[in-house]
């Protein structure tokens, strides 16, 4: 009966360690993506962007993608806390998406390339 209360306390703690970590993380992640984005805002990098014709907010998408790197982290954390052991396919997964992110780039690279290249034959076979 002591090993069954003892199992179930340690069970429990790893529980609320795991909470704890996710909460920590968002708190850290949120904190981070509020100094990054100052930090960048105030060295005016998107001004520096707009100035080469690059009209993109560089330092509120840096600012999340540092703030996603961190829950990340946090939340595998928190499953390797709960034993879980998620964290080798967690990165495969991510692997994955990124290969299909890249593939599907490169066929609406393609698809976009062929029609520009009969318009441009055309074009040159109409000025000469």
């Amino acid at each position: 009966m002591v090993f069954i209360e003892t199992y179930n306390k340690l069970f429990v703690n790893e529980y609320i360690i795991a909470v704890l970590l996710i909460l920590i993380g968002y708190v850290i992640a949120k904190f981070s993506y509020k100094i990054i984005n100052i930090f960048l805002k105030t060295i005016k990098i998107d001004d520096l962007l707009k100035k080469l014709d690059i009209n993109i907010s560089f330092s509120i998408y840096f600012s999340y993608f540092i703030e996603l790197i961190i829950y990340l982290f946090f939340i595998i954390k928190a499953m390797d806390e709960i034993s879980l052991n998620l964290a080798p396919y967690v990165f495969d997964i991510l692997g994955i998406i990124i290969l299909i992110v890249v593939f599907i780039s490169i066929l609406f690279t393609i698809k976009d390339f062929f029609p520009n290249l009969y318009a441009s034959y055309n074009i040159n076979k109409n000025i000469k």
